[in-house]
């Protein structure tokens, strides 16, 4: 689980930085699919399951909004012909 966590973190922090709003929510969905793939492969009660779903998604959401600060920052400081 906290491979998959990592996973998407730096995926939403290297979505963040090239892509569209558009782009991170078919990511949230891939790696929700994912999250509910090895939850049930694993066992995990639904409850588990759900929570796990949700945590997966804060953190994609995390690694964006992180993505997207960096990614303004640098383009602030970039020298502009």
């Amino acid at each position: 689980m906290v491979f998959i966590l990592a996973a998407a973190a730096l995926a939403a922090f290297t979505i963040g930085l090239k892509f569209k709003v558009s782009t991170i929510l078919a990511a949230s969905a891939v790696f929700a699919v994912g999250v509910i793939a090895a939850g049930l492969y694993l066992s995990m009660s639904p409850a588990a399951i759900v929570w796990s779903v949700l945590l997966v998604i804060v953190v994609t959401q995390a690694g964006y909004l992180v993505g997207l600060t960096v990614a303004a920052y640098l383009h602030k400081n970039s020298p502009h012909p």
